[in-house]
C-alpha cells in the first residue's frame, strides 16, 4: 500500500460534501490503514504475524486533518496538523514525510530536511520522499554533495533512473567536474531502455565535451534503429564535418532529406549542402558519383538557383554557374527531359549566354511542343534585342495561352514590350487593351500602356492612365513606386510643375533612395532655377548610387550652371560628355532604339556645355558643342537661335574667345 491511496480517499471527501457521514467514516478507516501499515516494518516471516499494533488515535485525528488541510491548499495549519500528530508518534515514517512534503511545497526547504531524513530512516526505499529531501538539500542548504549521494541513491533505487541521472550530469556540470559528467554520461547512455531522444541528448553533451566519438557512436546506434530518424542524419553530418570529412556529411545530410517520413526542416539542411558543395572539387565529386542521385542534384540545382536571387548580388554569377553545371549533367544524363532544358535555358539566359540559352529551349520544344518553351526563346531574342523574329515567335504561342495564366502574362507583356521597342506603339497598345479587358486584375497592363503613351510625347492620355492606376497599386509598394514616378515625369513633360514636384516628393517619401526620382527632381528644380541646394542635394544622392550616370553628372553641372558657378558646372558637365561617348561607343550599330536614346541625351549635354562656355565667354567652345548638340539631335529647341546669335554677334570663326 502506498501514500497515494490515502490522496484519493481524501479527495471524495472534499469533492462529495453531500455525502460526508458515509466518507468521513471511509477516510478515517483509510487512514487507519495507511498510518498503521506503513508504521508498520515490512518483511515476510513464516512465523506468526503478530497484529499491528493500532495507531494513536490522537495522532491519527491529527493526520487525517492534515491531509484534508493539504487536499483545500491550506498547507501552513496542514504543518500544524503534522507536527501535533508527530509529537504524539515519532516513529512514523508517513508522518515526516508527509511534513516534509507540505515544507518543501512551501519553499521551505531547510526546514524541509530533518523531517524528509527522519522518514527516509524508517522507509529508505520511498523514491517520493527521497526525491523531497534532495531538493530541500540542493535548494535549502546548498549542499550539492549530500544532494548527489540522494540521486545516486534514487537511480539505484528507480527502474528509470534517467531523471536521476540527469540531475546528477547537472550538478558535475555546474562544478565543472568533466570527470564525473562523462562518467554520468556513459552511465546514460548504457541504460537498456534508453529512448532515441535520451540518446540524441547524451550525444549532444558528449560533443559539447570534446567526445565527439562517443557522440558520432551514439547517433549511428539510433540510425541503425531508425535510418528515417532525420534529425539524427543531421547531427551526424555535424559530427562529421568537424572531424574533417566534409563528404561523409553531404551523405548524411542527403540522408537526412531522403526518408518521407523525416520531420527535418529541409532549408537549413540544403544551405549547409549549398556551402558543402561550393567548391569546384566536391562539385566534381557530385557530378561523377556512380550511381548517380539525380534527385539530389535536381533539388540542389534548384536550391543554387534561388539563393542566387535572393542572396548576395556578387556571389549570384558564381551560384548560377554550380547550378548550371547541375542542371547540364541531368541531361546529359535525362537527354529526354524537356523540363531540365528548359530551366538549363533559363540559367544560361540569365548568365548572359543567350545564344546557348535559345538552343536549350528550342531542343525542348522539340522534345514538348510546350508553348513556354517557345516564349523561352523568344526571350533569349528579347534579350538579344532581335524584335522582329521575338515577335513572330510570341504571335505564334499568343492563341496557346489562357487568360490570367503566368505564361500568358508573360507573353503578352514580352510581345507588348517588343512592339513598343521598334516604335510599333499602336499595335503594342492594341496587345495592352486586349488584355486589360481579358485580365482586368493585372495592373501591369495599364501601366506598360501609359508608358507608350510617353514613347509618343502624348503627356495628357499618359497623366490620365498613370492617375487612374494610382489608386489601384496603393497596397503594392513596387508598383506604387513605378506608377508615381511615371505619373510624376509625364506631369512634368506637360507643364504641370507643381504637381509633378508633389507627386516625386511623394515617391521618395516612400523610396528615399530612388536615384532616378531624386535626379529627376533635382533637374526639375534646377531648369526653373529654384531651390538650387535641395536639387544639389538630391543629384549627389542619386550619384551615390551610380557616380558614372552621365544623366546625373549632367544634372548636378546644371545645378552649378543655375547656381553661376560656371567652373565647377564645366567640371561635370565634361565628365557627363565622357560617360555618354563612351556609351555611345560600346552600343551596337544595329541597336537603333538605344543609340537615338543616347544620341538625344547627349545632344540636351552638349547645349548645356555650350551654354556654359558661352557664359564665361568661350565663344568658340560654345560654338563647337551646339554644333555637336545638333548633329545628335537637330530637333532640340533654340540651340540653331544660339548659334544664329552667335555667328551674328562674334562671327561664324572659331575664334573669338574672350577670357573672363
Amino acid at each position: 500500500m502506498g501514500f497515494e491511496a490515502g490522496t484519493e480517499g481524501q479527495q471524495v471527501i472534499v469533492q462529495q460534501t453531500d455525502q460526508q457521514a458515509t466518507s468521513w467514516l471511509k477516510v478515517l478507516w483509510l487512514c487507519v490503514l495507511v498510518y498503521g501499515c506503513i508504521s508498520t516494518p515490512p518483511g515476510i516471516t513464516l512465523r506468526p504475524v503478530p497484529r499491528p499494533t493500532p495507531p494513536d488515535p490522537v495522532a491519527l485525528s491529527h493526520f487525517v486533518n492534515a491531509r484534508l488541510h493539504e487536499l483545500q491548499g491550506h498547507r501552513d495549519q496542514a504543518i500544524t496538523s503534522l507536527r501535533a500528530a508527530i509529537a504524539i508518534d515519532t516513529k512514523s515514517a508517513t508522518l515526516y514525510g508527509a511534513l516534509a512534503r507540505n515544507l518543501a511545497a512551501l519553499e521551505r526547504y531547510a526546514e524541509a530536511t530533518l523531517p524528509a531524513n527522519k522518514s527516509l530512516q524508517r522507509n529508505a526505499n520511498d523514491l517520493q520522499v527521497r526525491w523531497i529531501y534532495y531538493e530541500s538539500l540542493l535548494k535549502g542548504l546548498g549542499d550539492t554533495t549530500l544532494a548527489l549521494e540522494q540521486l545516486e541513491s534514487i537511480a539505484r533505487r528507480d527502474p528509470e533512473p534517467i531523471k536521476a541521472l540527469d540531475r546528477m550530469l547537472k550538478i558535475h556540470d555546474a562544478r565543472n567536474d568533466s570527470t564525473s559528467v562523462l562518467r554520468t554520461l556513459d552511465r546514460i547512455s548504457a541504460l537498456p531502455g534508453l529512448e532515441e531522444g535520451g540518446k540524441l541528448i547524451a550525444a549532444q553533451n558528449y560533443q559539447i565535451r570534446g567526445e565527439n566519438s562517443k557522440a558520432e557512436q551514439l547517433i549511428q546506434n539510433v540510425l541503425n534503429r531508425n535510418p528515417a530518424r532525420g534529425d539524427a542524419w543531421v547531427k551526424l553530418a555535424n559530427l562529421q564535418v568537424v572531424r574533417g570529412d566534409t563528404l561523409a556529411g553531404a551523405r548524411s545530410l542527403r540522408s537526412a532529406l531522403r526518408h518521407p517520413t523525416s520531420r527535418v526542416n529541409p532549408h537549413p539542411v540544403m544551405m549547409e549542402l549549398v556551402k558543402i558543395y561550393g567548391p569546384a572539387t566536391r562539385m566534381d565529386s557530385l557530378l561523377n558519383e556512380s550511381p548517380p542521385d539525380t534527385l539530389f542534384q535536381e533539388h540542389l540545382g534548384e536550391i543554387y538557383r534561388q539563393v542566387a536571387r535572393t542572396g548576395d548580388p556578387k556571389r549570384a554569377a558564381q551560384l548560377l554557374e554550380r547550378s548550371l553545371a547541375l542542371y547540364h549533367n541531368l541531361t546529359r544524363l535525362s537527354p529526354s527531359r524537356a523540363d531540365l532544358l528548359a530551366k538549363q535555358g533559363e540559367l544560361l539566359l540569365h548568365l548572359n549566354r543567350p545564344g546557348d540559352a535559345r538552343r536549350s529551349f528550342i531542343q525542348a520544344g522539340k522534345l514538348d511542343n510546350r508553348a513556354e518553351y517557345h516564349l523561352g526563346t523568344a526571350h533569349t531574342m528579347l534579350f538579344e534585342r532581335r524584335y522582329g523574329p521575338a515577335i513572330q515567335i510570341l504571335e505564334n504561342i499568343k492563341p496557346r495561352m489562357t487568360p490570367g495564366t503566368e505564361f500568358y502574362d508573360k507573353t503578352m507583356l514580352s510581345l507588348g514590350n517588343a512592339y513598343s521597342a521598334m516604335g510599333r506603339n499602336q499595335e503594342a497598345r492594341e496587345i495592352y487593351q486586349a488584355s486589360i479587358e481579358a485580365v482586368p486584375d493585372n495592373t501591369a497592363y495599364p501601366y506598360e500602356l501609359g508608358e507608350t503613351y510617353i514613347r509618343d510625347a502624348n503627356w495628357e492620355q499618359a497623366a490620365s492612365i498613370f492617375r487612374d492606376l494610382l489608386p489601384r497599386v496603393e497596397k503594392n509598394s513596387t508598383a506604387l513606386g513605378q506608377t508615381l514616378y511615371s505619373l510624376a515625369r509625364t506631369l512634368e513633360r506637360n507643364g504641370e510643375f507643381d504637381e509633378s514636384a508633389r507627386r516625386f516628393e511623394r515617391l521618395l517619401s516612400l523610396h528615399p533612395n530612388h536615384a532616378d526620382a531624386l535626379n529627376y527632381l533635382g533637374y526639375m528644380f534646377a531648369e526653373k532655377g529654384v531651390r538650387l541646394g535641395e536639387a544639389e542635394s538630391f543629384i549627389k544622392r542619386a550619384l551615390e548610387t551610380d557616380p558614372n550616370n552621365g544623366a546625373y553628372l549632367d544634372s548636378l553641372g546644371w545645378v552649378y550652371y543655375q547656381a553661376k558657378d560656371y567652373r565647377r558646372a564645366q567640371e561635370f558637365l565634361q565628365k557627363a560628355i565622357s560617360q555618354e561617348e563612351e556609351a555611345l561607343k560600346r552600343i551596337d550599330p544595329d541597336e537603333t532604339g538605344r543609340r537615338r536614346a543616347i544620341s538625344e541625351n547627349l545632344a540636351v549635354i552638349y547645349d548645356h556645355a555650350g551654354d556654359c562656355a558661352f557664359a564665361i565667354n568661350q565663344f568658340g567652345e560654345a560654338r563647337r558643342r551646339w554644333t555637336q548638340a545638333l548633329e545628335n539631335n537637330p530637333n532640340i529647341p533654340r540651340t540653331q537661335e544660339k548659334l544664329n546669335a552667335l555667328a551674328l554677334e562674334h562671327g561664324s570663326g572659331t575664334g573669338g574667345e574672350v577670357a573672363p
